[in-house]
């Protein structure tokens, strides 16, 4: 197996670990936000694209996201984290000896 997908598991791993520890750990309350803008960051970005990634939402309330949306979110990490592991993969080949 290639490092770059080595990384990738090790990365996609780490973003579902971050996510899940804030959900269930309440000591890490005051940085909760960051699981938040895990999923809503590519959403914006999808929505202003015009793409349909939100639910029907309630008055006053965040809207949820469609099924779609979901796609769209695994598929955005996915290619940020393999992107990051194809580039790892490069600069640990072509680094300069010291």
């Amino acid at each position: 197996m290639r490092l770059a997908h080595r990384l990738f598991i090790l990365f996609a791993a780490g973003h579902i670990a971050l996510v899940l520890a804030l959900l269930f750990l309440p000591f890490l309350e005051p940085v909760a936000g960051l699981g938040g803008a895990t999923l809503y960051l590519p959403l914006v970005l999808f929505k202003s694209l015009g793409l349909p990634v939100f639910g029907r939402t309630e008055s006053g309330g965040w809207s949820h996201p469609s099924g779609f949306g979901i796609v769209l979110v695994t598929a955005f990490w996915s290619v940020v984290w393999l992107l990051a592991g194809y580039a790892a993969e490069f600069l640990a080949r072509h680094r300069r000896p010291a």
